[in-house]
């Protein structure tokens, strides 16, 4: 245990209490939530952030047999070969299995875990950057930057604080580092990353640089964190040929290197996924844009105007510009910012892109960083005092902001408390239904065909997450099965569609750009215009035929199903009624 004690835990004692606070804040949307719903709760955590159920959904196909996650919701298509590998989601899994939870528990854990984590990380990250510093300003700027970035990512504007005050409704609020699986794993593997990349390029040791690697290899499962990771790489390396440091350029080459072998087999499964035409619609549909147009990032932008005129006013102090430009906290300062504008702007070069909106998560805490380390670095040393009572005071704020927007959990009980009594149902499948399942749910807002997937062994027939090569067939055919359901004729079909533009577009979406717009526009239309003959053609034919095109064991409704429908899908017995639900067998 010599490794532990050259840590010195009392040194570091006030950082591992504010991970601690880090940690319980993050969980406490969960916690006020479970509390207030009482002995309503049924293990169906608090999930308000994007696309919570879906990893869940990933999660559980791994612990149901199907390591691939070829496909988390379908039945048809579990041998598919997956575009995105789940590293992410073998993390959960194995966290689960550590600690004898189940995946929904894990999930709660996970909550509190890895922001606390990720604020260590962080607050490490900065040590190594301001070793030069006196003792208290060091401490003070790694937590400032690590409560900035975990706790201060998303602050409450002044009007959204004077509403909570007089208690009124402003949307829940939780921590963008509480989303299982991303960005919050892709964060702790850049800032673990990064420290240990600076580790390799101090000590010269191979081991490190290796480790290093295998971390930027392992995060391609996240396009945005091994994006900025390499985009930093590159312009570190760059630093170091400009400046003829050999031996670091030969360490950033061992953590590439690294790298490559690791990832290869992600690569080449990519490359043959998104070849054709096939690929390349598969390509858009998950992100990817074909383009040459430059994006500016206007928070990196700032820092990086603050970091020229930091390096400008010491320069002007005495601090000659060759100096100043081999310091460690000015070479990754000066990598972190440009390598976050080329991870933004690397289309213009190669005219392809991926959602780049995503790869703020990670370069809006880099501006963080470097504003902390500039106001260190450049101002500490003379008005030491009254930077540690700014940024004290800053940092009480964060905190107190992070309280503020735990107790938003208040907007969203009744759905909150809803949700528990799906646990009903879930349990009833877990307990009598056959592996892998089929379960048809009848519902004019997807809710249940998201967290069956989640919580039991089963798979839905109709889904909106079509993501994962979902054919094309497949899609249009739940489409209109999903209308046939809700009752739509021939004579309505038209007007209910431009009233449902959002089903439209999460089905047949060409690319991101496509599914986030809004309202009637021509791609709406058009798409109505092919959708509106072919649903005429899909109503004229047999209904049970429809239904059996594909594997359904259970048809889940809300409501009595009337006796058309029943003799329509051939239901002949009676239904369970589980958990404010009925339960049809097919």
């Amino acid at each position: 245990m010599s490794w532990l004690a050259k840590i010195n835990l009392h040194r570091h004692r006030a950082a591992l209490v504010l991970a601690i606070v880090v940690g319980v804040l993050s969980v406490t949307p969960h916690l006020l939530a479970v509390r207030s719903i009482g002995s309503a709760y049924r293990d169906i955590p608090f999930m308000y952030t994007d696309d919570e159920d879906i990893y869940l959904a990933r999660m559980q196909e791994i612990v149901d047999g199907h390591p691939s996650v070829g496909s988390a919701f379908f039945y048809e298509y579990k041998n598919d070969r997956a575009l995105l590998p789940p590293i992410g989601e073998y993390v959960y899994v194995g966290l689960s299995r550590a600690t004898g939870l189940v995946l929904a528990q894990t999930l709660v854990l996970a909550k509190f875990l890895f922001p606390a984590l990720l604020f260590l990380l962080i607050y490490a990250f900065l040590r190594r950057l301001l070793t030069s510093e006196p003792p208290r300003l060091q401490t003070l700027g790694a937590i400032a930057g690590g409560l900035l970035v975990t706790l201060g990512y998303d602050l409450l504007s002044i009007q959204d604080i004077w509403s909570l005050l007089h208690g009124q409704d402003i949307g829940v609020r939780v921590s963008l580092w509480t989303r299982p699986v991303n960005p919050i794993l892709g964060a702790l593997l850049v800032f673990g990353y990064l420290n240990l990349l600076w580790k390799a390029l101090e000590e010269r040791r191979l081991w490190v640089g290796v480790l290093a690697g295998i971390l930027l290899g392992a995060s391609v499962f996240y396009f945005f964190s091994w994006g900025v990771l390499i985009s930093v790489t590159a312009v570190l390396g760059a630093i170091f040929l400009a400046q003829k440091d050999w031996r670091r350029v030969k360490q950033v080459a061992i953590v590439v290197g690294t790298s490559f072998i690791v990832s290869a087999p992600y690569w080449i499964s990519t490359f043959r996924s998104v070849g054709g035409e096939v690929g390349r619609a598969l390509a858009l549909r998950n992100g990817m844009f074909f383009t040459h147009a430059p994006l500016l990032n206007k928070t990196l932008l700032a820092a990086l105007i603050l970091f020229l005129l930091a390096s400008a006013y010491l320069v002007r102090r005495g601090t000659s510009w060759r100096e100043l430009t081999r310091e460690p906290w000015w070479i990754v300062s000066a990598s972190l910012l440009l390598g976050g504008l080329l991870a933004l702007n690397q289309q213009i070069v190669t005219g392809r892109e991926i959602w780049p909106y995503h790869f703020v998560q990670y370069t809006k805490p880099f501006a963080m960083i470097v504003v902390i380390v500039i106001l260190i670095r450049a101002v500490g040393a003379r008005w030491s005092r009254a930077v540690g009572a700014a940024c004290g005071a800053f940092l009480l704020f964060v905190i107190l902001q992070a309280g503020a927007a735990a107790v938003t959990h208040q907007s969203v009980l009744p759905d909150f408390k809803k949700r528990q009594a799906d646990a009903e149902l879930f349990d009833w499948l877990n307990r009598n239904a056959s592996p892998d399942c089929v379960v048809l749910a009848k519902e004019r807002v997807e809710r249940l065909a998201r967290l069956i997937p989640a919580f039991t062994h089963c798979n839905t027939y109709i889904s909106s997450w079509v993501f994962s090569g979902v054919p094309e067939d497949r899609i249009a055919h739940n489409f209109f099965l999903h209308l046939r359901l809700q009752g739509v004729t021939s004579a309505n079909v038209r007007s209910y569609l431009l009233s449902h533009p959002n089903l439209v577009r999460s089905s047949f979406f060409d690319d991101w750009k496509t599914i986030f717009m809004t309202g009637v526009d021509d791609w709406l239309l058009r798409q109505i215009d092919v959708l509106e003959p072919r649903y005429r053609v899909f109503l004229q034919q047999n209904a049970l035929d429809q239904l059996h095109a594909y594997r359904v064991d259970y048809f889940v409704s809300d409501a009595l199903l009337s006796s058309d429908e029943r003799k329509a899908w051939a239901i002949k017995g009676d239904p369970i009624p589980i958990g404010g639900h009925l339960l049809y067998l097919l």
